[in-house]
C-alpha cells in the first residue's frame, strides 16, 4: 500500500555529535563506524564514503545506525563512491548535497526503514538523478566487507524542501533480475 500525506515529523532522539571536516578518503564512513543510534554526523566540506580509485564490487553504503547526517555550510557534500545507499535503520539527511557519481545503483533505498530528506540537493556534477525506494534490493551476491541488512516492515520516505531527485518507488530495486516487490508497507510524505 502507498500513502501520500503530509504529517509533522517526530522529534529526533538526542545523541552525540561527530564532526567530519576533512577530505580524507572514507571520512564519512569512519564517522558512521564511530556513531551510535541517535547521533548526529555534521559534515563540513566534503564527507567521503568509498573511493573513486578503489576496486568496486558495486556494494552499497549501508547505514545501519539511526543517525542524522547534516551538512554545515553551503559546500557540505556527502560524496558516495558506492553502489547506492541502503538503510538498515532510520536515517535523516539534512542540509547537504548528496553525490552518487557511480552509475551502479544511483539510489537511496529505505529498505523498510524511515528515510527523511530535508533540504537536500543532488550534486550538479553527477550525470544522473538519484532515485528513492521504500523497499530494498534483491541481490544474493555477497559483498566484500559489507553485510546487507534484512529489510524493515515499513518503508517511509519523507521529502521536505528537496530538489533534483529522480523517481520514487514503493517497491525494491532488482540488482539480480529477481522480482522487485517490497512486501512491507510504503509511505511517501512530501512537505
Amino acid at each position: 500500500a502507498l500513502c501520500i500525506c503530509a504529517l509533522p515529523l517526530p522529534a529526533a532522539a538526542a545523541g552525540n555529535t561527530i564532526i567530519v571536516e576533512d577530505r580524507e578518503k572514507n571520512n564519512l564512513g569512519a564517522a558512521l563506524e564511530k556513531a551510535q543510534n541517535g547521533d548526529t554526523i555534521i559534515v563540513r566540506g566534503t564527507g567521503h564514503v568509498g573511493a573513486k580509485d578503489a576496486a568496486s564490487d558495486s556494494a552499497p553504503w549501508v547505514i545501519d545506525k539511526a543517525v542524522t547526517i547534516k551538512g554545515e555550510g553551503a559546500d557540505a557534500k556527502a560524496l558516495c563512491w558506492t553502489g547506492g545507499i541502503l538503510l538498515g535503520a532510520d536515517v535523516t539527511f539534512e542540509d547537504i548535497t548528496i553525490s552518487l557519481p557511480s552509475s551502479i545503483r544511483n539510489a537511496i533505498l529505505a529498505n523498510g526503514h524511515s528515510l527523511v530528506l530535508r533540504n537536500i540537493k543532488k550534486s550538479s556534477t553527477d550525470p544522473h538523478k538519484i532515485h528513492l525506494f521504500c523497499g530494498g534490493m534483491t541481490n544474493d551476491k555477497p559483498y566484500t566487507g559489507v553485510t546487507i541488512p534484512a529489510p524493515g516492515s515499513h518503508g517511509n520516505i519523507t521529502i521536505e524542501g528537496c530538489e533534483s531527485f529522480g523517481n520514487v518507488y514503493a517497491g525494491s530495486i532488482s540488482s539480480d533480475g529477481k522480482d522487485n516487490t517490497f512486501t512491507g508497507n510504503a509511505t511517501l510524505t512530501i512537505i
